[in-house]
């Protein structure tokens, strides 16, 4: 797995982005439109790199988990 820095840009696909937000719909009631992807990667990537994930899509399956409360209430 690549260490990602917490400056470096983070990328994702249209679907980790929609399957991201359908978990927050869900789960908390946060409604992301398409136009927040910016917001997001900019205010995930420091959980992303201190759990050392490089897709969207891994923490998406990792908040999912009953046992990772914390990981969700950082999110």
């Amino acid at each position: 797995m690549t260490q990602r820095s917490a400056d470096e840009p983070l990328h994702f696909t249209s679907l980790e982005y929609d399957d991201f937000c359908t978990f927050l719909q869900s789960s908390c009631g946060i409604d992301l439109g398409h136009n927040k992807q910016y917001l997001v990667a900019t205010r995930v990537r420091r959980i992303m790199v201190s759990l050392q994930l490089t897709k969207l899509a891994q923490l998406t399956e990792l908040i999912k988990k009953p046992e990772q409360r914390q990981v969700r209430q950082n999110v």
